[in-house]
């Protein structure tokens, strides 16, 4: 029982680890948009 509790956390916590990572990828892109359309 508690090692499946860990586990369920260690797998929550990779969830908000993923949705972070996508939220940066996200905004390093919209920022090189960005500096393209200042580059061109």
């Amino acid at each position: 029982m508690h090692e499946l509790l860990a586990c369920r956390v260690k797998f929550i916590a990779l969830l908000i680890n993923k949705d972070k990572l996508r939220k940066v990828e996200v905004n390093q892109r919209a920022q090189y948009k960005i500096i393209n359309s200042v580059n061109k």
